[in-house]
């Protein structure tokens, strides 16, 4: 069985995080799998770097024309952006492969005759979230199974020291983009750091509003204590200095940033965007989109309740524990592609 995983975008993402573990995984397996990306891509280099089978193009063009002459080098695609959606179904006119497609955002599908095409003839649809296949289904009438996304344990976890400021720390993993609301998160990080003067934010990702973000946080005066890291490699290494981590996103398919904080035992604030409602409540503080005085009001009680911390904390452990392990999603997976390729397995 030879699988072809493709991701073409430029940045680093959940998505691309997801696409690494599951190449790696398949690897380990024994599967004969193998990932086209662009060759500057983040993704690239580091599946490169962990000795896996990657196939690098300029851009989607050279992917389109790959996946033209993919037949006989490999036995399914599996895309896993919207884009290389587009391109892998119309090369299939071509080489018959079948197509599996994992999307993993929760931005409206466009409601065309081109949407409701594609989907009809990919083999097999994959959300990761119930709140994304509600999506799909009710676009595109088409089946969608969920394959929640994964993270790594706490035991296959490298972490590096790091230093951070001293008292308590709020953090934050989100691209500086329109979707995740950062003018939500500064409000609510003006009124903590007003009540307490033992706090700081960090905040760790990057994007085209960064400047607007730094602007703010200067006008309202906390440019001090709210410190912007920037994309990190490193980034896991710092959750264990988190006290608490807060995301306060409009939409979200998932949000790995918080299963990561889950495994670490690190409580969490979260808007109910999207996919967090799934994951957060009764593991975490709940909140609705933009209310930055009820964010702000979670933050300030998971720092002042350590009851309520640790009683959250175990039971987001023990939920990704038991349904975030990145074996279990890799043997999901390959559940899907024995389905489709039985004559290979």
């Amino acid at each position: 069985m030879r699988i072809l995983l493709v991701n073409t975008m430029k940045g680093w993402g959940g998505g691309e995080r997801q696409t690494y573990l599951l190449l790696k995984g398949l690897t380990k397996m024994g599967i004969e799998a193998s990932l086209l990306c662009r060759k500057n891509s983040l993704l690239y280099k580091k599946a490169s770097l962990s000795g896996l089978s990657v196939i690098g193009v300029k851009n989607r063009m050279g992917a389109f024309l790959y996946l033209l002459n993919a037949r006989g080098k490999h036995d399914l695609v599996h895309t896993n952006t919207g884009k290389d959606q587009d391109t892998a179904v119309i090369a299939k006119l071509w080489t018959g492969l079948p197509l599996v497609h994992t999307r993993r955002t929760d931005t409206p599908l466009k409601r065309n005759f081109f949407t409701r095409w594609k989907y009809k003839n990919t083999e097999r649809v994959i959300a990761i979230s119930f709140h994304i296949k509600d999506e799909i289904e009710r676009t595109t009438k088409c089946h969608v199974s969920v394959i929640y996304s994964a993270v790594e344990m706490e035991e296959n976890l490298t972490e590096k020291p790091v230093k951070v400021p001293e008292g308590k720390i709020i953090g934050t993993v989100a691209s500086l983009v329109p979707s995740k609301d950062p003018w939500t998160l500064l409000r609510s990080a003006k009124i903590v750091l007003e009540r307490r003067e033992d706090v700081t934010f960090l905040h760790f990702g990057d994007g085209p509003l960064r400047e607007e973000v730094e602007e703010m946080s200067h006008r309202l005066g906390i440019s001090e204590r709210f410190r912007m890291m920037g994309f990190r490699e490193e980034v896991f290494s710092y959750f264990k200095k988190f006290d608490v981590f807060v995301i306060t996103s409009l939409r979200e398919g998932l949000c790995t940033s918080v299963l990561d904080a889950f495994i670490r035992k690190i409580p969490v604030v979260s808007t109910d965007a999207g996919g967090l409602k799934e994951i957060v409540q009764g593991r975490g503080i709940l909140c609705s989109v933009k209310d930055h005085s009820a964010i702000a009001d979670g933050i300030l009680k998971l720092l002042e309740d350590e009851l309520l911390r640790k009683e959250l904390t175990e039971k987001a452990y023990r939920y990704v524990l038991e349904n975030h392990d990145v074996d279990g999603m890799v043997k999901k997976y390959l559940g899907v592609y024995k389905s489709i390729l039985p004559e290979l397995t």
